[in-house]
């Protein structure tokens, strides 16, 4: 997904935008769109990751840059901790890779809801989802949770890739 938005970024402008990345792991989608000028970025996982994502961001955070990014924990299903989140209007939400068994689907399609639901201004925050297809079975469940509250659109990414990679645009309905 990181190399997605690097070869889509000069048709966006980040600058204004402020970014939540869901299972943020090792943090490269969200250091990508930090990268790439998004105004805030906030890269978000469980405790137990927090050390190795906030090394990371150290070692690949601009330096001398008004761009904003931290990282804090987001558990899945419940509203967030951080009063930093709950404080933002979000205007794109992402996970890449981040269901590896069909009990996760619904979890992380209920956290997506509420980010979106949480703008208050009237505008979309739009949501990309991406994941590797390893399971028929976890796709299918994460895939109809998805259809149950968004429009979903199938990205394609390059005829090498769509074949065990999909990517997700999804916006409320």
């Amino acid at each position: 997904m990181g190399e997605f938005f690097a070869r889509s970024t000069p048709h966006w402008d980040l600058s204004a935008l402020t970014a939540l990345e869901l299972g943020s792991g090792c943090g490269l989608v969200g250091l990508t769109l930090h990268r790439l000028g998004m105004q805030q970025t906030i890269l978000t996982d469980q405790l137990r990751m927090m050390r190795l994502l906030t090394k990371n961001m150290d070692a690949n955070r601009l330096k001398s840059s008004s761009l904003e990014m931290f990282a804090t924990e987001y558990v899945w299903g419940q509203m967030p901790e951080d009063q930093r989140i709950v404080r933002q209007s979000i205007d794109m939400v992402v996970a890449s890779d981040c269901v590896y068994h069909e009990s996760v689907a619904p979890m992380l399609v209920h956290t997506l809801v509420d980010v979106c639901k949480s703008r208050v201004d009237g505008k979309k925050c739009v949501g990309m989802v991406g994941q590797e297809l390893r399971s028929d079975l976890v796709h299918q469940v994460f895939l109809a949770e998805l259809l149950k509250h968004f429009v979903v659109y199938r990205v394609p990414v390059s005829p090498k890739i769509d074949g065990f990679y999909a990517l997700y645009a999804i916006w409320l309905k």
